[in-house]
This record gives C-alpha cells, sequence and structure tokens, in this order.
C-alpha cells in the first residue's frame, strides 16, 4: 500500500468520525426542546406558571370626611340701580367705566341741570290742568242733578212738538219721494255726518228726510246737503238751514228736531255728571300728572345734586358722554298735554295709561350699577332639601379658580314646575339649570373679578362631617344589582375575596364604609371586570 492510499484511507475514517459527532450534538438539542415542550403543556394545565393578575393594593384606613353638596349656578346683582337723565341736560363729567368696581358713596357723574327747569314747569303746568279738571267735574256733578228735572220736562214738550210736525208734513214727504231717490247719495253722506255730531242716528235721518221733502230746487237741495257732510259742529246748521229761506213746515220740523236733539244730548252729559261716571277717569289723568310731575322733580334733584353710589357695586352699563347733551330717543313724544282729549279718548274705549304715558317722556337710562352682594342663583330638588338650610356656609369658585365664603340666604317655599326631564334629579343630584325644581339663593358679600354676572359659577355646601371613620376610594367599590362590595387581597394564598360592604357618607373622593371590611385590610385599588373571588393576584401595594 502506497503512502497516498494510507493517507487517503486515514482521511476517510476521520470525516466518518466527525458527521457521527454532528448527528449526535443535533439528537441531543432536539431531545431538550421537545422536553422543554413537555414541561411547559404539563406546566400550563397543571397551573405551575398562573401567578394571576397584576394589580394595585391598598390598605384600609379611617379618614375625616366632609360630605359636600355640588352645583352650579347664575350669578346675578342683589339689587340693580338706574340712574336716569332726560333731554338736553348737558353732562360735565363721567367718572367710572363699565366693570369699574365702585364704593358707596363714590361720585358716578356729574351734570349742569340749569336747562331742566322748563322741562319741570311743564309737568307743574300739566299737572295743575289735570287736578283743576278733576274738581271741576266733581263741583259739576252736583249741578248736574239739579238740572236733570228741568231737561226731562223741555225734552218732554220737544217731543211732543216734533210729533205734531212730523204728522203734518207726512204729504209733503210722499210728493218729494222723487226727489229723495234722486239725491240719495248726497242725504246719506249728510246723514252720516250730522249722525256722527249729535250722536243719535234716527233722529239724523229723520232731519235728512225732511231737508230732503222740502220744495227746494235739485241745485239748492244738492248744496244744502254738501254743506251738512261737510260741518264740525251742530252750531252750524242754524246758518245752513238758513240758506233754505223757506218757513216751511219741513225746515221748522227739522229746527224742532235739532233742539230735541240737543236736549238729549245735554241730558246724557248731566246725567253722567250726576252719576259721577268719569270721575275716575280724572281722578286717573290727575294721579299720573301727579307722577310724573314728581318723577321729573326727583329726576332734577338727583342731576342737580350729581349721581352717586348707594352702595358697593360694579358699572354694568353706560349710556351717556362726559361734555355732550342728552338726545331724546327716536320716535319720543312731544305732544300737549290736553285734559279733555284724554278723556274723550278713554270714554270711546282707549286704554288710559297709553294714553296718559304718550304726554310723559320715558326715562333714559344713563347708567346702570349692580350693587354688591352678588348671589347666585340654583335649582334643587325634594331630595336635596335635607342637606341645604338657610345660613349654611357655602364655597362658591368663581372664574378665576379662587375660593369665595357665601352664605345661604333664600330657600323658596314654592317649588317651580319643571319643562322638561331633569336627568340630574332622577340621579339625586342638583339641578344647576332652570329645569324645575325650588330655587335657591347664595349670597357673595366679598365677590371677585371672576364672578362676572350672567356667567355660571361652581357652588359647594358642606352638609355632613365624620372623624375618623374607615374609608375606601370611589373607584375600589363594585356593584352587583343592588350590592356594592370590594376585593380583599390574601397575602398568604395571593388571592382574591369578595367582601360586600355598606356605605356611609361620600366627599367626592372617598366612601365611608359601615360594615363589611375591617381597618387594615388589603384591597384592590381599581378591580377590573373580569377579576372574580378566588383569582390570583400579583399585587402592587401603592400605599
Amino acid at each position: 500500500m502506497t503512502f497516498s492510499e494510507i493517507a487517503k484511507k486515514g482521511i476517510d475514517i476521520y470525516m466518518e468520525n466527525k458527521m457521527s459527532k454532528k448527528k449526535k450534538i443535533w439528537l441531543a438539542v432536539f431531545a431538550v426542546i421537545v422536553l422543554a415542550l413537555l414541561v411547559g403543556v404539563i406546566g400550563y394545565m397543571t397551573g405551575w406558571f398562573d401567578k394571576g393578575y397584576d394589580a394595585d393594593v391598598i390598605t384600609v384606613a379611617k379618614r375625616n370626611l366632609t360630605a359636600t353638596f355640588d352645583t352650579s349656578g347664575t350669578v346675578s346683582s342683589s339689587g340693580e340701580a338706574s340712574f336716569s337723565v332726560v333731554p338736553d341736560i348737558v353732562v360735565k363729567s363721567v367718572d367710572v367705566k363699565v366693570g369699574e368696581r365702585v364704593k358707596a358713596g363714590q361720585v358716578l357723574a356729574t351734570f349742569d341741570a340749569s336747562s331742566l327747569d322748563s322741562a319741570l314747569k311743564e309737568k307743574q303746568d300739566a299737572l295743575e290742568k289735570a287736578q283743576k279738571a278733576y274738581n271741576d267735574y266733581k263741583s259739576g256733578a252736583a249741578d248736574a242733578k239739579s238740572r236733570l228735572s228741568s231737561l226731562d220736562s223741555q225734552i218732554a214738550q220737544a217731543e211732543k212738538k216734533v210729533a205734531q210736525l212730523e204728522k203734518e208734513s207726512k204729504q209733503a214727504q210722499q210728493a218729494a219721494k222723487a226727489q229723495e231717490q234722486a239725491q240719495s247719495k248726497e242725504a246719506q253722506q249728510a246723514q252720516d255726518n250730522l249722525s256722527g255730531i249729535i250722536n243719535d242716528s234716527t233722529l239724523a235721518g229723520k232731519i235728512i228726510d225732511n231737508i230732503v221733502n222740502s220744495s227746494q230746487s235739485l241745485q239748492q237741495l244738492k248744496s244744502i246737503l254738501n254743506s251738512i257732510s261737510s260741518m264740525n259742529n251742530s252750531s252750524q246748521f242754524s246758518s245752513i238751514m238758513s240758506s233754505m229761506g223757506t218757513s216751511s213746515a219741513q225746515y221748522e220740523l227739522v229746527q224742532a228736531q235739532i233742539e230735541l236733539a240737543s236736549l238729549k244730548a245735554n241730558r246724557t252729559l248731566a246725567e253722567t255728571q250726576a252719576n259721577g261716571n268719569l270721575e275716575s277717569v280724572y281722578k286717573s289723568v290727575y294721579d299720573a300728572s301727579l307722577e310724573g310731575y314728581n318723577k321729573m322733580k326727583e329726576t332734577v334733584d338727583t342731576l342737580n345734586a350729581g349721581w352717586t353710589a348707594a352702595h358697593d357695586g360694579i358699572v354694568s352699563e353706560i349710556n351717556i358722554t362726559a361734555g355732550e347733551a342728552v338726545k331724546a330717543p327716536e320716535n319720543s313724544s312731544s305732544g300737549t298735554f290736553d285734559v279733555s282729549s284724554i278723556v274723550s279718548a278713554v270714554t270711546s274705549g282707549s286704554d288710559i295709561s297709553k294714553l296718559v304715558s304718550g304726554f310723559f317722556a320715558s326715562d333714559i337710562a344713563g347708567m346702570k350699577v349692580q350693587y354688591f352682594p352678588l348671589e347666585v342663583k340654583f335649582m334643587i330638588n325634594k331630595g336635596d332639601l335635607e342637606k341645604v338650610k338657610l345660613g349654611q356656609s357655602v364655597n362658591v369658585e368663581s372664574a378665576s379658580g379662587e375660593i369665595l365664603k357665601g352664605e345661604v340666604t333664600y330657600i323658596a317655599a314654592v317649588a317651580t314646575a319643571s319643562s322638561g326631564l331633569d336627568v340630574a334629579s332622577l340621579l339625586g343630584g342638583a339641578s344647576g339649570g332652570a329645569s324645575g325644581g325650588i330655587e335657591t339663593v347664595v349670597s357673595v358679600k366679598e365677590p371677585d373679578s371672576g364672578l362676572i354676572i350672567g356667567l355660571d359659577a361652581d357652588v359647594s355646601i358642606d352638609v355632613d362631617t365624620k372623624q375618623g371613620c374607615l374609608t375606601v376610594p370611589v373607584e375600589s367599590i363594585q356593584y352587583d344589582e343592588n350590592t356594592a362590595y370590594v376585593f380583599v387581597y390574601d397575602p398568604q394564598e395571593k388571592t382574591l375575596l369578595r367582601k360586600d360592604v355598606t356605605t356611609g357618607i361620600f366627599n367626592g373622593t372617598y366612601y365611608e364604609i359601615t360594615s363589611g371590611i375591617s381597618e387594615g385590610d388589603i384591597i384592590v385599588r381599581t378591580p377590573t371586570a373580569q377579576m372574580a373571588e378566588g383569582d390570583k393576584v400579583i399585587a402592587h401595594n401603592v400605599d
């Protein structure tokens, strides 16, 4: 055997031994993997590797708790002062700005009120007119009673005379029927106007009939009827009738009818005066005039002295400018005060208050100040009445984040009806809106700039306090139908135990626990929905 053959054989033997060792290594690795998998499956099935849920746990401890009633309400002023001006007065100075806080006695504005003397004199003249008219009416009532019997006698005689003349003119009326039809339009217009003047449509119709039936030419008759249509009072009628230039029976009848109408009108007026039917109207005009004068005088006196704040407050509105005269509002009334026109309008059914107010200019709001204390108004429901009491101290959070001290100063005796479903009431909480309930007012005597009128403010009232009570965080409690419970952690077994608990007061973060667990128990701080009694837990203490 040659050397090369010997060498090749040696190499073959070496390679065969090397491959066999590699196979052995791979077989060993495979066996280890299979064994590990087998151990894992057996361990999972038997629970060797189940350590449980990760959970934060805390120790049950005692704390001092204060339960609160929390809601929100709308900020308003306890009183608003409206400072009025009158047209044409000159503003000398405006010493404050909108939003500025003012102190009691602080000057707000000053005026040159010398221009108001004439305006005040007008109000005084109107008052004197109204007072004289009222006194004249009352004194005239007694005289009217004595005139009634005389007027009744005169009316009876006039009616007899009219009846006789009507009988005599009947034939003449029938003869002039064709002429009446020809002038029907003019006659109707004349009758309507005369009826409005004498306030007796029947009598007016008879008068016009007699004129139409008089022996006049068509042209003259038309002129007479047109004159009657355009006349303004009964005194003009005599001159119109004299133009007929006749002493006919129709003319005499018309004169008698006019006399009768005048007597009846006088009797109606006398009866009205005697009965005092208009006394309340004249009294209303007088009262309104007196109020207008007193209000104007008060305004003048105030403007002469200048405006000052009666209490501490905040300026909410300014409508005047220093150095300028106040302008009258558009569409303001500047009519002359006339008592007779007011009375006449009232007797026809007009509203006395609207008529009289038209003669007195409305107030012009020059400045408004909202006086302190400010108020927070909100609604409570029936279930909150035991919690909220008059005089209770209240914490009010302003928009600036400051906590201000307030006091419950008003709880309505009558509930406001709700216009819709109040979810807060169903849940047992307070309603801060206007959906119904019992109105409650909290007064804040020292507001800051963050308590803004018209905006909402948060309100918190301490309703119950307990010292050293057993407590748990609100998130630790779970609910099952009507039962509250917590999960207690067993550090020995590392498992959970469900415990039913009874809760007491609540301060928004912690509940008082009155039964079910003890001080020192370890509970899950925030249980999950999957947790159940007996589950294993990996506890993380967060105390």
